[in-house]
């Protein structure tokens, strides 16, 4: 009976007994529904073939599930948000900020209708190019936005590729795109105030203003200028600055806390702490305003200053020492740049600036003749011997110093 039709279901089913190679025998039973036949006759016989040659090959009958169907790449904005939570517990305020405003404003315009295995070269290329050179409007043949500075496109391509890589680092999609558009960023040299005009705004009297400043104030911002001039503190530093902190007997302040552009406090840039010596004028400028009711350095009432507060006062500083209007970190360069230009050497430079990186502090040594000098002078050092440079002050071996040369000449005491 390999094939018959149950009268109580109206079904077909297959029933037949199997001698295998092995010698011995199975009995097979089944209906057509599950080998993908109809309910008939010939589909039970078509499923009881099918269902032999299986047992045969992989010794059941159980049919092979089907493959599973391949996850489903998610689209750049539907992938955003994990990415940007991510950002929020690992990155600093700043970083948060700037990548909310990548996303935001041309990341997701550009690419977020794209699932992430679709992103090409020629996509973020095409994306490069329009945001050196926007568009122009069909009617009136002006560009629909203004270019973008290359540093700014270069800080795009650099957080898009962060994007990418971490759906990378999560087996997200399989690799990023084989090449990456790069953009050529014009080298920037730090700006810096010479010695003359350091001094001479160190030395400015009290500002007019239209809402006059009191003593307390002016002392305040005063010395908050010069220890900025003499330790090269970053604003946020300056401002989180705590009396703890500072120890005027010891001449030497460390730097422990910044303010985040939230007016949080944190951990300076780098996460490290470091210990600067003061100037006499820095010490006495913060002598000016010592005192024990609170503990912030800078501060005209207890509370932490506000960006605008301390952009106004050295605008208004600026003026009274007849020069153009700066901002706070112009002083952090000035204090770098003159440690170099007077002779300083760099890895000096690099601890007092607190750069994680020697890249950051490169960009002054171009004020330092002697790093150059010492570089050129190499070449008088002797050729080298053996293929290898010779060693200078070389100490002499254990049985070098115990046992005379052949060579050397008897002392007069021998």
């Amino acid at each position: 009976m390999p094939a018959y039709k149950d009268p109580r279901t109206d079904n077909w089913y297959f029933k037949k007994q199997i001698r295998l190679a092995a010698g011995t025998s199975t009995r097979i039973r089944g209906v057509p529904t599950d080998y993908d036949q109809p309910n008939t006759k010939v589909g039970a016989l078509e499923a009881e073939r099918v269902a032999i040659a299986r047992l045969r090959t992989t010794g059941t009958i159980t049919p092979t599930p089907p493959p599973a169907a391949p996850p489903m790449v998610p689209t750049v904005a539907e992938y955003a948000p994990r990415w940007f939570a991510e950002a929020e517990t690992s990155n600093a305020e700043a970083t948060v900020d700037q990548k909310r405003s990548a996303l935001k404003n041309h990341i997701l315009p550009a690419f977020g209708h794209l699932r992430l295995d679709e992103i090409t070269f020629t996509h973020v290329n095409e994306w490069r190019q329009r945001l050196l050179k926007p568009p122009e409007d069909p009617a009136t043949g002006q560009p629909i936005r203004k270019p973008l500075d290359p540093v700014s496109v270069d800080r795009l391509l650099g957080t898009f590729h962060a994007f990418l890589g971490f759906a990378v680092a999560n087996d997200v999609i399989a690799r990023l795109p084989k090449k990456w558009p790069k953009v050529t960023v014009p080298k920037k040299l730090p700006v810096f105030l010479s010695f003359e005009q350091a001094d001479r705004l160190i030395a400015a009297p009290q500002p007019p203003s239209p809402k006059p400043w009191s003593a307390w104030k002016w002392r305040v911002m005063h010395a908050m200028l010069v220890v900025a001039i003499r330790t090269g503190l970053r604003h946020g530093e300056l401002v989180a600055l705590r009396w703890s902190n500072v120890h005027l007997d010891k001449g030497v302040l460390w730097v422990r806390e910044s303010i985040s552009r939230r007016g949080n406090r944190k951990e300076p840039k780098g996460k490290k702490d470091r210990m600067i010596p003061l100037t006499n004028d820095a010490i006495r400028a913060l002598r000016s305003v010592r005192q024990d009711r609170w503990e912030s350095v800078f501060t005209i009432d207890g509370s932490l200053l506000q960006p605008h507060e301390t952009a106004d006062a050295l605008r208004l500083m600026c003026r009274s020492a007849r020069m153009m209007p700066i901002g706070w970190h112009k002083l952090r360069h000035t204090f770098a740049s003159h440690l170099v230009m007077r002779g300083v050497n760099l890895p000096t430079v690099m601890k007092y600036m607190g750069h994680v990186n020697i890249r950051d502090t490169l960009r002054y040594s171009h004020l330092s003749p002697e790093v150059e000098r010492e570089a050129i002078m190499v070449l008088d050092e002797p050729p080298p011997v053996g293929g290898s440079r010779p060693r200078r002050d070389r100490k002499p071996r254990r049985d070098e110093r115990a046992a005379p040369s052949a060579t050397s000449t008897p002392s007069d005491d021998a």
